[in-house]
Order: structure tokens, then C-alpha cells, then sequence
């Protein structure tokens, strides 16, 4: 009788381990990729076989080796790249393509793109509106304009294990540009490198 008490037992805790193994292993597959299929640390052809197109043509980049695409994130026409040190990924990004004449439109997609992110990542751990001139800063209506000719900026960043991303709307010469950008968190060292490399070349 005792024996086949902790045969049940066993036999429970034998399936209980199954069923938690499993939903880690469900969990690891979600949060495999850092960015769009890959992850840091790839290898440039790797990560490029990973897209079914050709990278654009694009002027070189001193720092980084860049890949170029042109696709949609969370709906919305985009340029992507992939940037590599050392043959290895260490950031990617995208670039909204979207136009509009109502210059407001603009902020409109930047709060979509937010709440996506939130979704994602949670709460953004910086979440901030910048003005460098307060001149339209009591017209909610002019405020696309503002941010047009650099008086207003917006920005806000997540956070994960691995990964840095950073939402940011930003103009100047009546035009604005949107982006995301994932930095990789494990290649701090090597793009800080790059980086200081760059700031030095000259001196």
C-alpha cells in the first residue's frame, strides 16, 4: 500500500515537473528573438538570411555594417536596418515612412507606436516630452508644427534582459522623423568601442 502511495507520488511530481518544464519552454520561445527574427549576436549572413529580400542600397557607415529594408512595424510603412560590429548584431531599428500634411498626425502615430511598445514591455521606464522653445507650447493644436521646427521632441524607452528600445518623434526644417531603435544590452562594451573610436578619429 505504501509502495504504491509514492509511486502516485512520484508519478505527480514527474508530471508537475513536465508541465512547468513545458511552460518554460513555451516562455523561452516568445522571448527568443531580440529583434524582428534574430538575435544578438548573430552573424551578419545569418541574420540576413533571415529576410526573403535583398538589403536596399545604402551610403556606407564608418561605425557599423548596415543592412537596409523596407516593410511595416505595428502597421505602419518603415525602413529597417540591421547593424553590425565585428560581423555580429549589436542594434537594429526602424524608420517610419508615413506622411501626412497635418503635421498633428504625426504625434497621433507616435502614441499608437507607445502604446504597442507598452503592450509589449510594460511601461515605459522614461517617458518624456522635451521643449527647446515654448513659443507653441499653449497650442495643443500647433503642437505637430513645434515639433517640426525642433521646439518639441518626444521620447520613451523600455527595457529588457537584453535589449535597450527607444521611441523617439523629433523634427527640424518643417520635417519629422519617427523611429524605434534596439540596442543590444550583452554588447554594451564592443559599442562603446565603436563609439569612442569614432568620437577620436581626427584628434
Amino acid at each position: 500500500m505504501i509502495s504504491k502511495r509514492i509511486v502516485m507520488v512520484n508519478t505527480i511530481l514527474l508530471l508537475l515537473f513536465l508541465l512547468v518544464s513545458s511552460d518554460l519552454i513555451s516562455q523561452e520561445k516568445v522571448q527568443k528573438n531580440d529583434f524582428r527574427n534574430t538575435r544578438w549576436g548573430m552573424k551578419k549572413d545569418k541574420v540576413l538570411s533571415t529576410e526573403k529580400n535583398k538589403p536596399l542600397e545604402a551610403p556606407p557607415d564608418n561605425q557599423y555594417f548596415v543592412a537596409y529594408y523596407t516593410g511595416e512595424v505595428a502597421g505602419f510603412k518603415a525602413y529597417y536596418k540591421y547593424s553590425f560590429l565585428d560581423d555580429v548584431l549589436v542594434k537594429g531599428g526602424y524608420l517610419l515612412k508615413e506622411k501626412h500634411t497635418n503635421k498633428n498626425e504625426y504625434i497621433e502615430d507616435y502614441i499608437k507606436l507607445k502604446e504597442v511598445l507598452t503592450r509589449k514591455y510594460g511601461s515605459p521606464i522614461r517617458d518624456d516630452i522635451q521643449w527647446y522653445n515654448d513659443l507653441y507650447k499653449n497650442r495643443l493644436q500647433d503642437y505637430g508644427l513645434a515639433a517640426s521646427i525642433g521646439h518639441l521632441a518626444f521620447q520613451s524607452d523600455w527595457e529588457t534582459d537584453r535589449t535597450l528600445i527607444r521611441l523617439t518623434l523629433k523634427g527640424d526644417n518643417f520635417n519629422i522623423n519617427m523611429g524605434i531603435i534596439y540596442t543590444s544590452k550583452i554588447h554594451k562594451e564592443l559599442i562603446d568601442k565603436a563609439k569612442n573610436k569614432s568620437e577620436e578619429q581626427g584628434l
